[in-house]
């Protein structure tokens, strides 16, 4: 059995982030759930195992998006970040521009640009 990748979905508008939940997780998923940027750095810090994307508004409640973004990869150094509704993302160890996911969100457009980051090979 394949191991489910690990998403951590920081969204301060409920209904946004429950619609990424939804489709996430049926794409086979596991999802995390953080409505502000201290709840999602609590969650990171308790947990055990590593976070492999973090999907987040343009702009996540109490700390900017680089910030957010630096103290997640100082967890886990391979950890893609992807913003919702912007023209692009980083892989903030790399500096790759990747796809992103943009709003209005739908399931077809989300699940295509998760899948895109985590399968695009990181460059040595």
């Amino acid at each position: 059995m394949v191991e489910s990748r690990v998403i951590l979905v920081l969204e301060g508008d409920s209904h946004t982030r429950q619609s990424c939940l939804g489709i996430l997780a049926a794409g086979g998923y596991t999802v995390l759930e953080a409505d502000n940027s201290m709840e999602a750095l609590l969650l990171a810090a308790e947990r055990e195992g590593a976070v492999d994307l973090l999907l987040t508004g343009s702009n996540p409640p109490g700390i900017t998006r680089g910030e957010l973004a630096l103290a997640f990869s100082m967890l886990w150094p391979d950890i893609d970040v992807m913003y919702l509704g912007e023209t692009s993302t980083q892989n903030h160890t790399q500096e790759l521009a990747h796809p992103v996911a943009r709003t209005p969100i739908t399931p077809e457009s989300l699940l295509n640009a998760v899948q895109q980051l985590l399968e695009t090979p990181v460059p040595a």
